[in-house]
């Protein structure tokens, strides 16, 4: 994929995302809003239904008693006032129809009931006098009713209202309405220098929250006086209520957000993946066409001296060009067969053949071979390790050796210095290759054991190979149930130290 295209994939990617994220967080705000509306619409409804139950409840104890009025026999009595004596004081003068409908009027210290002729009972001259008592005290009766009812109003709120009975109404209403969540109410009191007063409540920590509530209801509107109480509810936990109603809807948005942001990154990871793929891909096929196409000409040059008539009867000439043929032929298969292993590897397809041997055996062998080939190399040896003997496979790990003095000889300049220990530690063997190269940076170290990673050199091609040494030496060494550890200082060099098990 070019990088156009990508960079045009990944913009549209970012594009969409940020649209769905930006829809989903506008639902959810919505989504909150409205069962926020829906709560405090259940919350007012509650309250003015509390309001309205504790006025019935009042009136209900109230005694209503049919009151009698005393006339002329064959009387009419349309629209006839009946009056109530009460105390004087009160300033208060009454008119109450059949309807019940109540009016402020004069100053006069009586109750005036206009009553119509079909709610008289009427009493003639010829009723007896016991029946008239009976009758004059129905009216006394009347008259006590209608002064409780007049003067219920001036009774303090404490006594009023019962707080057991309000809490019952409070938790019964609130549960009919759904509302779940803890509250705490008071009611308020409105003073006569127009501040508020909080008189009963159940939340005296938390006064000010109430007073300051906005959910609040008139008590006993219908007072002569006009309402001068009110019932408020302060709820702590409203937010976290509101949230909670609409838990599994928020909680699969978000885990939907998560899912595709989630989405989003792995394909960002993979799209760099590739592109790194990609590169390393490139890498590789400069890198092996370079290599392979030496020993190539070399063989491809040898072969045509071999083929010239000149040289048919010089024998040290023929044996000289074989030789080069037999070298880069031997290059040609070493490189392949790194590549097969490299296969062989990723596939978990290596078969190991274990057996104890003497790793200083093995370097000896290897570091004769090594200076036999890099003449101009300075190498030493400090084989120290007073238990030598692992188990491993001989081939795999001379193989392991190998790849490492190569690897010290790539990157290091002409006289370069490599320098081999061995020790034991932790009941293990230590084997250190060290050398005075170029080095690496920190940032460098996390990839050098990657597959076709190589240290970035730009266009020169000085330093041969796949990128599949370091690699190699990690897995062969993993397998035998060993670690490698890496010291590397820019312009000084690098240490690599492999650590065996001595193994059963």
């Amino acid at each position: 994929m070019k990088t156009r295209q990508r960079n045009i994939i990944v913009a549209l990617m970012v594009l969409a995302l940020t649209g769905l994220i930006a829809f989903q967080v506008y639902w959810i705000n919505h989504a909150l809003a409205l069962s926020e509306t829906q709560f405090e619409r259940n919350v007012r409804e509650s309250l003015v239904h509390i309001a309205d139950r504790l006025e019935e409840q009042e009136a209900v104890q109230l005694a209503q008693n049919t009151f009698v009025y005393f006339g002329k026999d064959g009387s009419t009595y349309q629209n006839s006032t009946l009056k109530l004596r009460r105390k004087a004081g009160t300033g208060v003068n009454v008119s109450a129809d059949t309807d019940t409908n109540i009016v402020k009027d004069t100053d006069e210290s009586h109750f005036a009931y206009t009553i119509k002729s079909d709610s008289v009972i009427f009493i003639g001259p010829g009723t007896k006098e016991e029946s008239k008592q009976r009758i004059r005290n129905r009216v006394e009766l009347l008259d006590v009713a209608v002064h409780r009812i007049f003067t219920v109003e001036q009774k303090d709120i404490r006594k009023r209202i019962q707080t057991d009975q309000l809490d019952s109404l409070l938790r019964t209403t609130f549960l009919e309405k759904g509302i779940g969540t803890a509250y705490k109410y008071g009611i308020i009191e409105k003073g006569n220098s127009g501040n508020d007063e909080l008189v009963i409540t159940d939340a005296s920590e938390q006064s000010e929250e109430v007073l300051d509530s906005r959910y609040r209801a008139s008590l006993f509107p219908n007072d002569i006086d006009g309402p001068g109480h009110f019932l408020a509810v302060y709820f702590p936990n409203q937010s976290a209520y509101i949230l909670q109603e609409i838990g599994t809807t928020l909680v699969a948005s978000l885990v939907f957000i998560a899912i595709i942001l989630g989405s989003f990154i792995y394909t960002m990871k993979v799209i760099g993946r590739q592109k790194k793929l990609s590169d390393i891909k490139t890498d590789f096929i400069n890198n092996m066409t370079h290599e392979l196409k030496t020993p190539i000409a070399t063989i491809s040059l040898a072969t045509q001296v071999l083929s010239e008539k000149d040289i048919g009867n010089d024998q040290e000439s023929r044996n000289k060009y074989l030789r080069v043929i037999r070298d880069e032929n031997d290059r040609l298969a070493q490189q392949v067969e790194r590549v097969l292993q490299s296969s062989l590897m990723e596939n978990n397809e290596l078969a190991l053949r274990m057996e104890r041997e003497s790793m200083h055996v093995l370097l000896m062998e290897s570091l004769s071979t090594f200076k036999t080939m890099n003449s101009d190399c300075q190498i030493t040896s400090k084989l120290e390790a007073a238990e030598d003997t692992v188990v491993m496979d001989v081939h795999h790990m001379q193989n392991v050796v190998r790849n490492l003095l190569d690897n010290a000889r790539k990157y290091s300049s002409p006289g370069c210095t490599i320098e081999v220990q061995t020790w034991n530690e932790d009941k293990s063997l230590h084997i250190s290759v060290a050398d005075n190269g170029i080095g690496m940076e920190a940032k460098q170290l996390q990839y050098i054991f990657d597959s076709f990673y190589r240290i970035p050199t730009g266009n020169r091609h000085d330093v041969k190979g796949f990128g599949l040494g370091l690699s190699y030496v990690k897995r062969i060494v993993d397998l035998h149930d060993g670690s490698v550890r890496v010291k590397s200082t820019p312009g000084k060099g690098s240490e690599f130290i492999i650590i065996l098990p001595y193994g059963e």
